[in-house]
Order: C-alpha cells, then sequence, then structure tokens
C-alpha cells in the first residue's frame, strides 16, 4: 500500500534494505522480476555498500534501492542518489592526501571501490588536502565532510593524491 502511493505522489522512491541474498531480503522479492516492479539488483565491487538496485514502480516512478546497513546506504546516496536531485549532483575530484599510506593500507586487499570518510584540511602552506577519518562504523561519516574514494578502482592513491566527493 505504502508503495503504491509513493507511486502516485513521488518523483523518486529511494528504499533501504531487502536486497541482499537473506531470508528477510523482502524488498528484491516484492520489486523484482517475479514481483510487481521492473528493479534489477547486483552486487557492485564497492566496499561498503554492495548491494544495489533500481527499476521503476508500477506507474513509471523510478526507484533505487540502497543497502541496509547505515554505512552502505549512505555511501550509496552520495554516489548514486544525490546525482538524480535538483542541484545534487558532485564530481570527485583529486586532492592531495595528508597520509597516503593510511589509505593504501585500507584498501589493499579490497577489490573494486572503497569509499571511506574523509575531512578537507589545510596545510601549512595553505593548500587543500583531505585526511582519512579513524573506523569503519558509522560515527566516522557523521564527522566526515567528504568521502575519499580508494582500491583498484580510484588508482589515485600512489600518486599522494584520492579522489574525493564533497558531502
Amino acid at each position: 500500500k505504502v508503495l503504491a502511493e509513493a507511486a502516485e505522489s513521488a518523483d523518486l522512491v529511494v528504499t533501504t534494505g531487502g536486497i541482499g541474498h537473506g531470508a528477510y531480503d523482502v524488498v528484491k522479492e516484492l520489486l523484482g522480476p517475479r514481483g510487481t516492479g521492473t528493479s534489477r539488483f547486483t552486487h557492485l565491487a564497492l566496499r561498503p555498500g554492495g548491494p544495489q538496485g533500481a527499476g521503476h514502480l508500477a506507474g513509471g516512478t523510478p526507484v533505487v534501492h540502497l543497502p541496509g546497513t547505515p554505512v552502505g546506504a549512505l555511501v550509496g546516496y552520495h554516489l548514486f542518489v544525490r546525482q538524480l536531485l535538483p542541484g545534487g549532483a558532485a564530481m570527485p575530484r583529486a586532492v592531495p592526501l595528508e597520509d597516503p599510506a593510511a589509505l593504501v593500507a585500507r584498501s589493499r586487499r579490497r577489490e573494486g571501490l572503497v569509499v571511506l570518510a574523509g575531512r578537507f584540511a589545510t596545510t601549512t602552506r595553505g593548500a587543500e588536502s583531505v585526511q582519512l577519518l579513524p573506523g569503519r562504523r558509522l560515527a566516522p561519516y557523521g564527522r566526515a565532510d567528504a568521502l575519499v574514494l580508494g582500491g583498484a578502482a580510484a588508482g589515485t592513491a600512489d600518486q599522494g593524491r584520492a579522489l574525493v566527493l564533497a558531502l
């Protein structure tokens, strides 16, 4: 009933959770190929936030499905949903890292893209840089003003820079 109402009145519907491989992943069942929607689901080479999906509700309203973990949903929102909203588009840009070795160490054994919490800083010479915030749970993202993109898919840490998405 809630989704039917959303399909009539919303420009975009965003769901969180229920899209993985577990017994309680009901969104996938409800809106996937065997359900009432056109949603497709995949697991991206992305940490955190690998499970993602998108499609349309009955009537054509677009729907984006984000993971159920808080950090995965936050990352998915900023990488995929925010870009769809008026004034929300932001492109990652290369920014010098305060500690390039930290990004390499924290994303070394990960395939694809690793997204970490960061904060913009100013060097003693007045140049912009970014520092990684410690921790992998939700708290660092609450203090973050940037998402730092690392891992094999980002490929810039070895040059002392990281792709950064401002929040």
